[in-house]
């Protein structure tokens, strides 16, 4: 991850960053990251 300086008090997030989630979306002032679910490989069952 990079932070510039150039940006000052602006948070950015890159859209690669976002295409790696499961959905996001933006509620007011808040944004809501939801994370992929990736499948369980270890289960415990043999």
């Amino acid at each position: 991850m990079i932070v510039s300086p150039a940006f000052g008090e602006t948070n950015v997030i890159g859209m690669n960053f976002l295409s790696r989630l499961k959905s996001w979306r933006v509620e007011g002032n808040i944004l809501v990251l939801e994370p992929r679910t990736t499948p369980t490989s270890n289960t415990g069952l043999i």
